[in-house]
């Protein structure tokens, strides 16, 4: 979001365990870090995506969110499945 001069949009990671230990490497994020200014150098530094997607759902006006998704679906499967909790009452399904 630095690069396009956009730091003020919230930025998440999945925080999730469920990912196949076995899947191979995905050396773009390297590149993306390596190439692209960004105050973010790894997920440690921002929230979990899934309380980010959650905050940004709770506070968009009804029938205004389209999500576009590059690259996995992990983080949309996770907000998918998510619980109520202290953001809304509303389960992500």
């Amino acid at each position: 979001n630095t690069y396009y001069g956009r730091p003020d949009l919230p930025i998440g990671a999945y925080k999730g365990t469920d990912l196949d230990p076995d899947a191979s490497y995905l050396e773009y994020v390297d590149d993306l870090v390596a190439n692209f200014p960004s105050t973010v150098k790894n997920a440690s530094q921002v929230p979990d995506s899934v309380a980010v997607y959650r905050q940004a759902l709770v506070d968009a006006d009804d029938h205004s969110v389209a999500i576009s998704s590059i690259g996995l679906l992990t983080n949309l499967k996770a907000l998918l499945k998510s619980e109520a909790d202290d953001i809304s009452p509303l389960s992500g399904f």
